[in-house]
């Protein structure tokens, strides 16, 4: 979870209350009045970090949930999923088996719906339609890598997030898949657990 001293700096520099530095410390890139660059900035942004967090939660979820196999940061080459048009470094951040034998390449990716940082830029439309950054994004994960997943026998799943909390459905239905497996293989006998106690982990 973002800490509230950063979500309540964020605010201000959204609403106009606060000014932020002029120049990245980390990247050393332009930084807008609202802060959307530092929110996004792949060196210390909040992405980077929240992205992070999500990899490591879904993973502890996944060997509470007794999934057969999961790995961590897999090579696409490795899997016999090459991808012609990049490098061959190009890595996957969970590899699941579930218990039906099928296999997961799950890959975490958040995003920012506003662009104060890239004036014109056409995804700034994002941020007048609920989701469409999540779509976007969620979109541009498939078209780059659901085919290459597709040759070595794995389903690619994108775990996609927005910078202002908001799940992709897609996210969501395998959060709670998860959470019903926590609940059979630890708490069968117990009324009072609810998938919502392993989802919410991810919040």
């Amino acid at each position: 979870m973002q800490p509230t001293h950063n979500i309540n700096n964020y605010v201000q520099f959204q609403l106009g209350l606060a000014k932020g530095p002029t120049t990245c410390g980390a990247c050393t890139k332009p930084c807008d009045p609202r802060g959307d660059h530092m929110v996004k900035c792949p060196n210390r942004g909040y992405l980077t970090s929240r992205h992070n967090t999500v990899q490591a939660t879904v993973y502890r979820i996944c060997k509470e949930a007794r999934c057969p196999s999961v790995k961590t940061e897999q090579l696409l080459r490795d899997r016999q999923c090459p991808l012609p048009q990049t490098t061959d470094k190009q890595r996957m951040d969970l590899v699941i088996t579930q218990h039906d034998g099928s296999k997961i390449m799950a890959d975490v990716t958040g995003t920012h719906p506003t662009h104060d940082d890239r004036p014109g830029e056409p995804r700034n439309l994002t941020n007048q339609r609920p989701g469409s950054a999540l779509r976007v994004a969620e979109k541009r994960k498939r078209d780059v890598y659901a085919v290459a997943c597709a040759r070595g026998g794995y389903m690619l799943l994108p775990l996609t997030f927005e910078s202002y909390g908001r799940w992709s459905s897609t996210m969501e239905t395998f959060l709670h898949k998860l959470g019903k497996a926590v609940n059979e293989a630890h708490y069968r006998d117990d009324r009072d657990f609810s998938t919502g106690r392993v989802v919410a982990r991810c919040v």
